[in-house]
């Protein structure tokens, strides 16, 4: 029995072994055309951390450059 595949959630911590895993996921969802979910946990902050003031834009800068990169692999890969 061959299963149709709609979607894969691939959890990423953007490093090098984490863009295989993409790359494989793009492989097994192409053929299907099946949506790729990408999910990156950030660790929250409770409210006694000391933070630094730029540390919350400095995520988010890292998330879109991230981001971004993941994008580039998905379009090298179709």
């Amino acid at each position: 029995m061959q299963y149709e595949i709609k979607n894969i959630l691939v959890p990423t911590d953007f490093s090098e072994t984490a863009n295989n895993a993409l790359r494989i996921a793009i492989d097994i969802g192409a053929p299907q055309e099946a949506t790729l979910h990408l999910l990156h946990v950030v660790d929250t902050l409770s409210s006694g951390d000391a933070v630094e003031p730029n540390y919350l834009s400095g995520t988010m800068d890292f998330e879109r450059q991230m981001l971004s990169k993941a994008s580039g692999l998905l379009a090298k890969q179709h």
